[in-house]
């Protein structure tokens, strides 16, 4: 025997809704970004300029499955049942705006956008985290971004998603920010003039941005954000 909890907190804005199409049921939060250009990559799957945010979600879904989270962008956080793979995916937006919270214990697979609400599932604990409580005693918060209070209650990192059937749960990071290699000189003095230049640089494109001249008719701005030692 298996048991899901689900339940999701409306607040003001927009209502959270249940949302379904023929293969999957969705529950969440959602306020897409950029919606014109996903209903141009969507145009032949009769995605009318009306669409919902909701609406958007499971067309994209349809056409790509999970990969979709690559091309939408936004703020949501959602839960959704795939009725022909019998699977639970859970996302949370690359910024984190929308929170996500879940519980996975032997029988027992529940999700909440608010923590409160799931130490009241009968099968957890309820027992408290000692390492989150000690990470936040000693820095004043918490060191590792999946933990809560709760010792059986997790936290869906922002940019995650969840796949949870019946034999597995997993968790990966479906977007990221490119981080670049860290850029050595070889004296301390170098890196401030190398600030410096770009700062110059910076303030030459958004002159000659505003008045078509390489200065704008403001010579010598970048040099004299810098005077002295």
């Amino acid at each position: 025997m298996f048991c899901l909890y689900a339940h999701w907190t409306c607040s003001a804005g927009p209502a959270t809704t249940g949302f379904f199409s023929q293969q999957v049921l969705a529950l969440g939060r959602l306020a897409l970004d950029g919606r014109d250009g996903l209903q141009q990559q969507l145009s032949g799957q009769n995605c009318p300029p009306e669409s919902t945010s909701e609406d958007l979600l499971l067309q994209a879904w349809a056409k790509w499955g999970p990969a979709c989270l690559q091309n939408i962008i936004g703020d949501f956080s959602f839960a959704l049942w795939d009725s022909v793979e019998k699977t639970w995916w859970c996302a949370r937006d690359f910024i984190g705006a929308r929170p996500f919270f879940y519980a996975h214990v032997p029988g027992v697979f529940c999700f909440s956008n608010t923590l409160q609400i799931l130490p009241r599932v009968p099968e957890l604990s309820g027992q408290l985290d000692e390492t989150f409580l000690g990470d936040f005693l000693t820095h004043g918060w918490n060191l590792d971004l999946e933990r809560t209070v709760y010792r059986d209650i997790h936290r869906l990192p922002s940019g995650h998603l969840l796949k949870f059937s019946i034999n597995a749960l997993t968790v990966r990071r479906f977007r990221k920010l490119p981080i670049e290699e860290p850029h050595h000189l070889g004296r301390p003095e170098e890196y401030l003039q190398t600030y410096l230049d770009l700062l110059n640089l910076t303030d030459m494109t958004n002159s000659r941005g505003k008045s078509g001249s390489p200065d704008g008719g403001k010579k010598g701005v970048g040099t004299k954000r810098y005077t002295g030692k």
